[in-house]
């Protein structure tokens, strides 16, 4: 009788040994997102010998049937489990199987996607070194240990990053619950670190949005309550520090700034803003002369964008229509000197000849 128990348990033990446990499902799956992509594949054999050397404690002998129930299974929770070939192979009882071979994890982001994000945060302005490495390294995970980003890290001036990491933490959470902030704006002195205008109050204002352009992060926002002025500014978020939320304050509703049905479509916002100056755009015209600058019409795209009216167009100029804020267009007219010429409106062509001319006395 007992004899017959300890067969029993034997032969469980034994039946238990071939099915596909957790834990091989488990490491099958770390294997293949460590070690593959579409580009270098593994073999079953491969995938048991990797599992056996990096998981010693679940060294156990792998059957294959059960490496392939635990990779069939990924495939069915819907994890991205992939092969390169695929083969009939008769059994020894006639029955035709599918043999799989070529084994890869398709990662979520392919090599030329991960490389752009490092790229992003190799060049970022704002990042300091030691953080740089970290997200690179979390970014690296996301793919298998064949990739290589091959980016040298600059060197980074740890000045002003850290107010930049707690800037958008702190206003992103104010955002979310639709409350004011309060802050100290900083200003660089020629010890080349930041100091806070201590000598001014600390300005209370109403997040909107937070956006990036020219590398730098900005918040949309507004003074005041909704009798003040109708008017968004644009505020550094590396220049910020001692941000307080104001839990009893909800922010100023948006329609009171910027007009009713009226919506942040950041995108469209940050066209007509090249520098991120404050301020309503308006129709902008000007001429743009081919022969002084042969690839005007190049610049032009790419700082104003493809949407842009291009109008009257000969060997040697073109007319030109942007929506820009006025400010903004100032600074790119005089970026460009000769080759543009303010035509509308005549308030922007007055202010441009004014700033010429404070230009030409310096000179």
């Amino acid at each position: 009788m007992q004899s017959d128990k300890k067969a029993r348990k034997n032969e469980d033990d034994s039946h238990y040994e071939e099915k596909p446990k957790k834990e091989v499902t488990l490491l099958a799956l770390e294997v293949l997102k460590k070690h593959t992509n579409i580009n270098n594949t593994l073999k079953l054999k491969q995938i048991k010998e990797l599992i056996k050397k990096e998981y010693e404690e679940y060294g156990y002998n792998i059957e294959d049937k059960a490496l392939r129930d635990s990779l069939n299974r990924l495939i069915d929770l819907g994890y991205r489990i992939c092969w390169d070939k695929e083969t009939e192979v008769r059994e020894k009882d006639g029955e035709i199987r599918i043999n799989r071979s070529g084994w890869y994890y398709e990662h979520e982001f392919s090599d030329a996607e991960l490389q752009f994000l490092v790229d992003s945060v190799v060049f970022s302005k704002y990042i300091p070194k030691n953080v740089r490495k970290e997200i690179i390294g979390k970014l690296e995970d996301l793919s298998c240990k064949h990739f290589k980003h091959g980016r040298v890290l600059p060197l980074s001036d740890p000045r002003d990053e850290h107010l930049l990491f707690t800037a958008l933490e702190v206003v992103n959470e104010a955002i979310d619950k639709r409350r004011k902030i309060s802050f100290y704006i900083n200003g660089y002195g020629e010890d080349k670190k930041l100091h806070p205008f201590i000598d001014k109050d600390k300005p209370v204002v109403s997040p909107y949005r937070i956006a990036i352009k020219n590398e730098r992060y900005y918040l949309i926002c507004a003074y005041g309550d909704e009798n003040s002025e109708k008017k968004l500014y644009h505020l550094r978020l590396d220049r910020m520090s001692d941000i307080e939320i104001l839990e009893g304050q909800r922010i100023r509703p948006l329609a009171s700034v910027y007009g009713i049905g009226r919506e942040i479509e950041i995108e469209d916002y940050l066209k007509k803003r090249i520098y991120m100056h404050s301020g309503d755009s308006d129709r902008v015209k000007f001429r743009a002369d081919k022969k002084v600058n042969p690839n005007i019409v190049g610049h032009i795209i790419d700082w104003l964008g493809k949407d842009v009216e291009f109008r009257d167009s000969t060997d040697e100029s073109v007319i030109v229509y942007v929506d820009m804020t006025k400010i903004d267009m100032l600074y790119w007219a005089l970026q460009y000197g000769e080759a543009v010429e303010i035509l509308e409106p005549k308030e922007l062509r007055d202010d441009i000849r004014r700033a010429v001319e404070a230009i030409r006395k310096k000179y």
